[in-house]
C-alpha cells in the first residue's frame, strides 16, 4: 500500500479521497494529499529515513462539524504507526479555508509530518 492509503484506511467513518477532492457537492469529505516535505535523514545503522508531509482536508456543511471531524482525525492519525511509519506529528494547527465558492461547504485542513523507513 502507499503512504496515503495506509493512513486513509485508519479513518473509518470518513469518505476518503486521495490527491483530488470531488467537484460535486458532497458533505463529509476527507482528502489526503502529499505536500512538500523535509530532506531525508542520513542512514542510521543501514536504515534510511524520510520525512514526508501530508495535508488532510475536511469538507462539511458547517464549520463546527468540520472542526469536530478534524479533531477526531488528528487523534487517529497522530497515534498511528505501522512497520514503515515510525511517527506522525501535527505540523500545523487547524487551518480554516472558509466556504468554497461553488458549493458553500466549509473546508479546513491540517498538515502532518511523518518519519518513515525507506
Amino acid at each position: 500500500m502507499s503512504l496515503l492509503t495506509d493512513i486513509g484506511n485508519q479513518l473509518s467513518g470518513e469518505t476518503v479521497y486521495y490527491s483530488e477532492i470531488p467537484s460535486k457537492a458532497i458533505d463529509n469529505v476527507c482528502c489526503l494529499y502529499r505536500v512538500i516535505s523535509r530532506a531525508p535523514d542520513l542512514d542510521l545503522d543501514g536504515i534510511s529515513l524520510r520525512n514526508p508531509s501530508i495535508r488532510i482536508l475536511v469538507r462539511d456543511s458547517t464549520y463546527f462539524d468540520a472542526e469536530s471531524r478534524m479533531e477526531a482525525i488528528i487523534n487517529i492519525v497522530t497515534t498511528f504507526q505501522n512497520s514503515n511509519i515510525l511517527s506522525i506529528f501535527l505540523e500545523s494547527d487547524i487551518i480554516d479555508l472558509g466556504r468554497d465558492d461553488e458549493h458553500q461547504l466549509y473546508r479546513i485542513y491540517c498538515i502532518f509530518r511523518l518519519k518513515v523507513i525507506v
